[in-house]
């Protein structure tokens, strides 16, 4: 009787089970060998930035234990700023809060700063600051000094926007035109900028 030997297992489960287990052990048949191998595209950078109120709380990590009174650090109130694409300058190119030309916001509440960043929002005009908590503006309990103020520049965008959303409540001794949001947010348009009160 002729000697029959059996097929390894391996060859056994090579032969059996085909194409897949031939790639399993690294092996390719055929033409398939001469190919090779498809290229593998790199993943695209992110092309969006995220949402403002993803990145405001990103900047703004203790936001959630913030109120509107909450006085802010120059460079905290700065990164909130631009976190919406607020621009802000100075006369003197400086933060130094005791200086008349410089602008700071150290000691700028909360509540003033997020007034700035949802006008940004709501208009989607192009703001720039001009005006926070440097000496220089009027004395008084609702003043640039205590935070309850601030300054934005005007342009065509601006005023089209404030005048025609908010009310206009009169004028202001100086000769102001005054109009009121109805958070009472009070917006007095001075000769060269829009004065910001935030109660």
């Amino acid at each position: 009787m002729p000697i029959v030997q059996e097929p390894r297992p391996q060859l056994l489960t090579v032969l059996t089970c085909g194409p897949m287990v031939l790639s399993l052990l690294g092996v390719t048949a055929g033409p398939a060998a001469a190919r090779p191998p498809s290229p593998v595209a790199a993943p695209p950078a992110a092309a969006h930035r995220p949402p403002p109120w993803r990145r405001l709380t990103d900047v703004m990590w203790l936001r959630h234990s913030w109120t509107r009174s909450t006085p802010l650090r120059h460079h905290l109130a700065v990164r909130a700023l631009r976190a919406h694409d607020v621009r802000w300058r100075s006369s003197g190119g400086c933060s130094d809060r005791d200086r008349v030309d410089c602008t700071s916001f150290e000691g700028i509440r909360w509540g003033t700063i997020a007034t700035v960043t949802r006008l940004r929002q709501a208009s989607g005009c192009p703001l720039t600051v001009s005006g926070g908590t440097e000496r220089g503006h009027a004395p008084g309990p609702l003043s640039h000094r205590r935070g309850y103020k601030i300054d934005i520049l005007p342009d065509r965008c601006t005023d089209r926007y404030i005048t025609r959303v908010f009310r206009h409540v009169g004028e202001r001794g100086d000769g102001a035109a005054l109009y009121r949001s109805p958070d009472g947010v009070v917006f007095a348009r001075e000769s060269g900028h829009w004065d910001i009160t935030v109660p």
